[in-house]
């Protein structure tokens, strides 16, 4: 008896109950025809209904087994896993709520429990239309879902999740509730806006930015940097900055710059580099040299002013405090200095120095009786003819209103003058 209810028991999904069902109403009716009590005939029908509801017993028997062992499967893995991973009916009760919860939310497993609309509550206030959107469409429709959305925690902070969500189905296909996972992406948005922040500076920085890769071939220029050399980011990309080298700088010169940049990972100084059309331009370069967690240099990033404007104006500032605004002669402090340097000259040459000093008659009158412009073309006028006298190496200048002073050089004898 011992064997067969073992063999039967392996027949019936190892569930003893139902094997010993089995085996008693098998040996049972077996007896009765047995004693003659039943027909042979009638033996078979109730063998057979016995032995079929001893495997559909058997099978539901083994089934919720599985599915007990599957659950506790899904259970010792969520409470491992870093996602917030819950189960919620349609009721909007937990079934189940993952230890994640507290690290992310900072609200207990508890809390979830108690609270079910707490996971609606969390959500930031911006993000709520979007968040009831697909709680609605996951009801409706039961589609599977997956967005990042925002929630604020128990202390206040905002932090980005992605939300996964899978409907739950019974037997009959009627939608039980959901399964969500909660990923915490905080860190990688924080990541993207820092790109994206750096990205706007980049485009839009008035300095032109170059982005090379270890052997110095360019990556990615910024429109400030095309609009400074007259590339376009398709004829630079690939190239390194020979392309615009101007030659004015010898080979001892990058020699020092790229030892600088090698040893203090950066270099700074004044460059003059060429224009595609050809045209040389100064500019102040910044170089900084990039590297990864090994400490081996993976870019080279470049900041370029273009400084014309600057030297241009400090020209036109050095021009202006030499020179007089309204003739273009020399003024009194260019004249001194010139003075002093060709009486230097004077003494090491053996030769003389000669200044001449002069006005114009009646100029106040011309002033007051034709106006001011009238008189400043006299003082164009008069400027340019004195400077057209004199020797090349002379100068004519403006020292006052309607005076002016030449300055005669290497004067051999009075006679000469």
């Amino acid at each position: 008896m011992l064997k067969r209810t073992q063999k039967i028991r392996r027949y019936y999904h190892g569930s003893i109950p139902v094997a010993l069902f089995c085996f008693w109403t098998v040996s049972t009716l077996h007896g009765f025809v047995a004693y003659g009590l039943v027909k042979p005939s009638t033996y078979v029908v109730p063998t057979l209904v016995a032995l079929a509801v001893g495997t559909l017993v058997g099978y539901l028997f083994t089934l919720r087994k599985a599915l007990q062992v599957t659950s506790e499967q899904f259970r010792a893995i969520a409470d491992q896993a870093q996602e917030f991973v819950y189960l919620r009916r349609v009721d909007g009760v937990y079934d189940y709520v993952s230890p994640s919860c507290t690290e992310i939310t900072g609200y207990s497993v508890d809390d979830f429990y108690r609270r079910p609309s707490l996971m609606d509550q969390l959500i930031y206030p911006e993000d709520l239309p979007l968040w009831q959107n697909h709680v609605h469409s996951v009801n409706e429709g039961g589609a599977n879902d997956s967005f990042d959305i925002r929630l604020r925690t128990i202390d206040g902070r905002i932090k980005w999740i992605n939300h996964i969500c899978m409907p739950i189905y019974d037997e009959q296909g009627k939608q039980t509730g959901v399964r969500s996972t909660n990923l915490d992406i905080t860190a990688r948005k924080e990541g993207e806006d820092k790109l994206r922040q750096a990205s706007t500076i980049f485009m839009h920085v008035s300095e032109g930015v170059v982005i090379t890769d270890a052997e110095v071939k360019v990556l990615t220029v910024n429109q400030a940097f095309c609009d400074i050399s007259g590339y376009t980011e398709d004829e630079l990309l690939g190239k390194t900055p020979r392309t615009w080298r101007s030659q004015q700088q010898d080979d001892a010169f990058y020699q020092t710059m790229w030892n600088a940049i090698n040893s203090k990972k950066q270099w700074r100084g004044e460059i003059i580099n060429r224009r595609k059309n050809g045209d040389l331009y100064p500019a102040w370069l910044n170089i900084s040299a990039v590297s990864d967690e090994s400490g081996r240099i993976i870019n080279y990033v470049s900041i370029v002013s273009d400084t014309s404007n600057i030297k241009q104006s400090q020209e036109r500032i050095e021009y202006l405090a030499h020179h007089d605004v309204l003739t273009g002669l020399p003024n009194r402090h260019l004249l001194n200095d010139r003075l002093e340097h060709a009486i230097q000259r004077a003494h090491r040459n053996k030769t003389r120095v000669a200044t001449l000093f002069l006005d114009l008659d009646n100029f106040k009158s011309i002033n007051e009786g034709l106006g001011h412009p009238v008189g400043d073309k006299v003082l164009k006028v008069a400027a340019d003819r004195l400077d057209q006298v004199v020797r090349e190496e002379d100068t004519v200048a403006r020292i006052a209103g309607d005076e002016f002073s030449i300055l005669l050089e290497d004067i051999v004898d009075t006679e000469s003058v």
